[in-house]
């Protein structure tokens, strides 16, 4: 039997495989649907959302909502896709696309996205020649802009609110909530994804969250300025505090921690999104100190949530769990943050402006000794802490009664070494690791010397 005839006699059976093999994983999906959802949304998915957001509305958008609620309201809009572009040496994500008006295909400058140090979209003309207006979805219904949702735990609490906090303004309409997730969307109908909670917290229906993804016509849609995100942390719009003062959720204390007032939040179980040399270390001594060792991302936003505000201290290995508590704006905790590494291009105490921004003062503690990353991004790296000096800055301040105890220099190197070898097994794979290394290939002239043998019976060099 030739090679040929024997894939087409056999391409039925493994046709039949790959369908039996989908045909099992549907009652999963089905069971995974029944028990992370509401009974509401079981058979629910985001492509209902955004057909039930084509249909024709009743009445269109009453004007009386600008001049209640200030938010401008834009008709005839196009969407144009989200592709996030890159731009060498500039610090946050750069993107194309966004919304349009229809008569000018410009940007509407008040739904461009600023990331902290610049507003990050824009509309060339070639962008928008890939794209036809033929065939395409048209949202008929009210529509509220919510701006780009990151499927990222702190990029989307501290970048994805930045526009919600107009949508008890606008309750009574029941709009849409339009959003772009250039980053893949969440399982945001899941009781457990942090997306479901905070909308959950806000009292925001899950089920009208519509995604764009592909080029749209927007009847009337309702445009919020951005008040919160990257360059509006120190000092947040007082309409935005109020919003996240409203927020909701159940108390719920995670099994073990029903007695922990003082909580260190770890990053001990990231090691391949940045970690410390000697955390672990770090971390029995905490515990000798009276701290619960807590991993965020074990527990569901509530249950993080839970527990920071029934601590009386806590102290945070620097990282995204500590933007959960941008929804905590009355934190009665003290608070501790241990940074992790240096960044040429980032002030990293920036990481805690989200509390500062609420007015509670905050222990920095900057003792990085130096870091490891070969080639990959700060945020991956291994840093090197001096625990000691972390550990007297924090009995200065209360949060320890004794030093941590200082290692003699041989066990201190033993101790890189040792992380240090998991860290590089740990990354050898990763295509930037291997460009770095690239780098640090050795070459040396051809030898034109004479060589370095000697015969020993004559002394001269050998030939």
């Amino acid at each position: 039997m030739t090679a040929t005839l024997k894939r087409v006699l056999t391409a039925p059976v493994r046709k039949l495989c790959c369908y039996g093999k989908e045909i099992l994983r549907w009652p999963s999906k089905l069971l995974q649907r029944i028990f992370t959802r509401r009974v509401g949304l079981i058979l629910f998915a985001p492509h209902k959302a955004l057909k039930a957001a084509c249909k024709t509305p009743a009445q269109a958008i009453n004007g009386n909502v600008r001049l209640t609620s200030g938010i401008p309201i834009w008709k005839n809009v196009i969407a144009y896709p989200l592709i996030q572009t890159r731009r060498e040496n500039h610090l946050g994500e750069y993107f194309y696309g966004g919304l349009a008006e229809s008569a000018t295909r410009t940007l509407i400058q008040e739904s461009i996205h600023y990331n902290g140090v610049a507003y990050c979209q824009s509309l060339p003309p070639s962008y928008i020649d890939k794209y036809s207006l033929d065939a395409c979805p048209e949202i008929r219904q009210p529509v509220l802009y919510g701006g780009i949702l990151y499927n990222h735990f702190a990029h989307f609490v501290c970048e994805c609110l930045c526009r919600l906090y107009a949508y008890p303004l606008v309750r009574d309409i029941d709009p849409y909530l339009l959003f772009y997730a250039p980053w893949g969307l969440p399982k945001y109908l899941e009781n457990g994804n942090f997306v479901n909670q905070v909308l959950t917290g806000f009292g925001i229906p899950s089920e009208k969250v519509v995604f764009i993804d592909q080029i749209s016509k927007i009847r009337e849609i309702m445009i919020p300025p951005q008040e919160y995100g990257y360059g509006f942390l120190h000092r947040p719009a007082e309409i935005f505090v109020e919003f996240a003062r409203s927020f909701r959720f159940g108390c719920k204390v995670p099994k073990g921690f029903e007695e922990a007032d003082k909580i260190f939040v770890a990053r001990s179980g990231l090691r391949k999104m940045g970690s410390q040399i000697g955390e672990n270390m770090f971390q029995d001594y905490l515990v000798k100190e009276g701290y619960k060792v807590f991993y965020p991302e074990r527990y569901t936003l509530f249950e993080q949530l839970t527990v920071y505000t029934r601590a009386k201290r806590v102290i945070f290995s620097e990282g995204g769990a500590i933007q959960a508590c941008i929804l905590l704006p009355d934190l009665e905790a003290e608070v501790a943050v241990i940074c992790r590494r240096r960044d040429p291009l980032r002030n990293i105490p920036v990481a805690t402006a989200c509390l500062q921004g609420y007015g509670k003062r905050i222990l920095w503690i900057d003792v990085v000794r130096g870091q490891y990353q070969f080639g990959l991004d700060t945020w991956e790296a291994l840093a090197d802490i001096d625990w000691y000096e972390t550990s007297r800055l924090l009995r200065d301040h209360g949060f320890v009664d004794r030093p941590y105890c200082i290692l003699a220099d041989e066990d201190h190197s033993s101790l890189v070494r040792s992380e240090l070898r998991e860290y590089l097994q740990e990354i050898s794979s990763d295509p930037r690791f291997i460009d770095h290394m690239t780098r640090y290939k050795e070459t040396y002239p051809l030898w034109t010397g004479p060589s370095h043998l000697i015969d020993p019976r004559d002394g001269f060099p050998v030939p």
